[in-house]
């Protein structure tokens, strides 16, 4: 069933042109969207040209186009919406559907319950002009359809959810400054945990919430046996930096309670919000700049993990890149990592880069030359089937325009873990600041 402007329903069962009853005079805006989608599992249709003004002829370039897809990709921007789209077979290339939803101010805090039923979405207090709370909002994900219904919202008073991190064993991990609505500039941070409903999605705050000193930025990432949680904090960016701090909180399995383990303090300038977890685990990477945080040039450095004890050894010196590596991902096999490089200065800095992981070792090295990815890149997700990478850019001075951007990753003995352009889905503005979700 279509719709044009939430009044007109046309039922559609083949191929071939579809004629409202009721004509449009020049000048009107015009909106066709899917009333009803196919009731054949996972098959979903996106809208091209959809909406417009009337102009003097009819209107022939609005089309629908329906595939069955493998999984569904959700994306949370920083103009304030919650997008949905289908992982076509084959090339991972995102198809758009449904409605945006509207979301808090600056919500770019968004991920998965163990199974893929439910997208937690945190949005933070501290919105400028605005006295209001901080949340987590749920959402229901349609396992046939990739839908997404609200189904409650958890008021974070005291906390402003500025990072989250979802445990396999269920639990939501909050990490964020407290004061509210707009906090002192060196309030304590809050780490706090939450456990999951499976049934219904809900969140239940569980144990003590841990009050740490403020630091500015903190990364967070959990072990895949979930036994522990990795807090990298540091007053990144700062002209006159703390040490920067990662510290191992053990996970208790039955009540997510954290109690203190490891830390590894460092002078070193790291670079904020580059932690990726190796997905077998046994390593853990960071990034550190090679002279200013600023410049096109990192070194990936990994990091045994203690599976007893949490405690994190550094293997090796690093291995340089030439990227600012603002962001990086394991995929899925635990043998590749791809980082993003936004450093801006040319169109040439607008890239994404392939490593391979020694598997005895832990040590990565480059794989291939960097691809363009026209747009500034601003955040990167691999799929859990290991097939595809996703990458949100950024307008820049270099390319006006956003995008969600899929590539594959090859198999080929010869080119094995680079990546391949397949697909890309146009935002719907210029938008800043993305974050990703797979459901598969």
């Amino acid at each position: 069933m279509l719709d044009l402007n939430g009044n007109q329903v046309v039922p559609v069962a083949f191929d071939g042109t579809v004629v409202f009853p009721t004509a449009l005079s020049a000048g009107s805006a015009y909106t066709v969207s899917v009333e009803t989608p196919p009731s054949t599992q996972r098959e979903i249709c996106g809208v091209s040209n959809g909406s417009g003004t009337i102009a003097q002829a009819n209107v022939t370039n609005v089309a629908i186009n329906c595939s069955v897809v493998v999984g569904f990709l959700y994306e949370v921007t920083y103009n304030n919406q919650l997008l949905s789209y289908g992982i076509s077979a084959g090339t991972g290339a995102p198809v758009p559907f449904g409605t945006p939803l509207a979301t808090g101010a600056n919500s770019l805090n968004l991920v998965t319950a163990p199974g893929g039923n439910f997208l937690y979405l945190g949005t933070p207090f501290d919105v400028v002009g605005t006295e209001l709370p901080g949340s987590i909002s749920v959402y229901a994900v349609d396992p046939a359809t990739g839908s997404l219904t609200a189904v409650s919202t958890v008021i974070t008073t005291g906390l402003n959810p500025g990072r989250m991190v979802m445990s396999p064993g269920g639990f939501l991990f909050v990490y964020g400054s407290q004061g509210q609505p707009t906090p002192p500039a060196t309030s304590p941070d809050t780490l706090a945990t939450y456990a999951v409903d499976a049934a219904t999605g809900a969140l239940t705050p569980t144990g003590t919430s841990l009050t740490l000193a403020y630091q500015g930025g903190t990364s967070l990432a959990v072990t895949p046996d979930g036994r522990f949680l990795y807090v990298l904090s540091g007053n990144f960016g700062s002209n006159t930096p703390a040490p920067v701090t990662l510290t191992a909180y053990a996970i208790d399995p039955v009540t997510g309670a954290l109690t203190a383990g490891p830390t590894l303090v460092s002078t070193t300038d790291l670079l904020a919000e580059t932690m990726a977890m190796d997905p077998l685990g046994r390593f853990l990477y960071l990034t550190s700049s090679q002279t200013t945080p600023l410049t096109v040039g990192a070194t990936i450095l990994p990091y045994a993990i203690n599976s007893a004890t949490g405690a994190l050894t550094a293997i090796g010196t690093g291995t340089p890149i030439v990227s600012n590596a603002d962001a990086i991902a394991a995929d899925p096999t635990g043998h590749y990592l791809y980082v993003i490089n936004n450093y801006n200065v040319t169109a040439a800095n607008e890239s994404v880069m392939a490593l391979a992981v020694d598997q005895s070792s832990g040590v990565v090295s480059p794989l291939g030359a960097a691809l363009l990815t026209a747009g500034a890149p601003a955040t990167i997700l691999c799929d859990p089937s290991g097939q595809f990478v996703y990458i949100g850019t950024d307008a820049s001075e270099f390319t006006p325009t956003s995008s969600l951007l899929a590539f594959t990753i090859s198999t080929e003995a010869a080119t094995a873990g680079q990546l391949t352009p397949s697909g890309q889905a146009a935002s719907p503005a210029a938008l800043y600041g993305h974050t990703l979700a797979i459901v598969e």
